[in-house]
């Protein structure tokens, strides 16, 4: 069994943008768990672009809904792959009863589950009604979610690395055995077999 989130892929493309890098050419290396995953390389040919990450920050130029991942970018020296709003709310020190200017400073929005619920359900029906519509033409386009890059390489052997959530069977030195881990995973024709990483 294999969990899939899309939260490390999808922010290493949002990573290239910050730093104007194409997704295509940088190669990253992320472990731990998910949600609280977190890169341990992220290169293009084999140079490390934690320096130009590093440069959007000094230069300002960190998204306003991306200031708690460079917060602790800045004070862990990895960049975390959870979204700010999601990890704000799985570590102690940016939502604090006493403390609502830092829910301004780092632009943390509070309401963001119940948002993110009406602009789905917005989005859903918008979808409904373009579906039932006479007359309409649909298109597929691939994006950055596993599923068909599994079934893909899976089908024709042709290997591809997708991060996933497996038990930890010495996968990651120095978290428990037996957790669940988010780990780089080789799918081909025989298989998922998940990557090992070491520590962290």
């Amino acid at each position: 069994t294999v969990g899939l989130c899309h939260s490390v892929q999808g922010t290493a493309e949002q990573l290239a943008r910050d730093i104007n890098v194409p997704i295509n050419d940088i190669n990253y290396l992320a472990g731990g768990i998910n949600h609280m995953n977190f890169y341990l390389k992220f290169e293009r040919d084999g140079q490390d672009l934690y320096p130009l990450i590093r440069q959007v920050m000094a230069e300002e130029r960190i998204p306003d809904w991306n200031r708690v991942r460079y917060e602790m970018f800045q004070r862990l020296g990895y960049f975390v792959t959870e979204s700010s709003e999601h990890f704000s709310e799985y570590v102690p020190w940016f939502i604090k009863r006493d403390r609502p200017d830092m829910i301004e400073e780092f632009n943390i929005p509070l309401d963001e589950y119940i948002r993110r619920c009406e602009v789905q359900i917005e989005a859903w029906e918008a979808m409904r009604d373009y579906l039932e519509a006479e007359g309409t033409t649909v298109e597929h386009e691939r994006t950055h979610e596993y599923g068909s890059y599994i079934i893909h390489s899976l089908e024709t052997g042709e290997p591809n690395v997708i991060y996933g959530n497996v038990n930890n069977n010495g996968l990651i030195d120095n978290l428990p055995q037996g957790c669940c881990v988010e780990v780089p995973i080789l799918v081909d024709k025989s298989g998922l077999q998940p990557i090992k990483i070491g520590a962290i």
